[in-house]
């Protein structure tokens, strides 16, 4: 059993981006009810025109990552895709 589906996410320090998400997976009867049982998540991210302004960095450190927000999100996406992914998992 796979369920799929879409999360976007607007309210962080680097936003907006979304994304889509496999969750593989059983069904598990414990005590009598039933669970679904993760076996393995695959997440694909997509970041795109991203604007940044994190909290507790400096105006100059918010503008030099705007400025490269290109390369910001190709280095980032990776790392946040298996966050997401062992999240579901564990």
């Amino acid at each position: 059993m796979i369920f799929r589906g879409r999360m976007e996410f607007d309210s962080l320090p680097m936003s907006p981006f979304n994304g889509t998400f496999d969750i593989g997976g059983t069904m598990k009867k414990l005590k009598g009810i039933d669970y679904y049982n993760t076996k393995d998540v695959k997440v694909n991210l997509i970041i795109d025109n991203v604007s940044i302004n994190a909290e507790g960095l400096s105006r100059q450190t918010n503008e030099m990552l705007n400025e490269n927000s290109e390369m910001v999100a190709a280095a980032v996406t990776p790392v946040l895709e298996k966050m997401v992914e062992k999240a579901y998992v564990s």
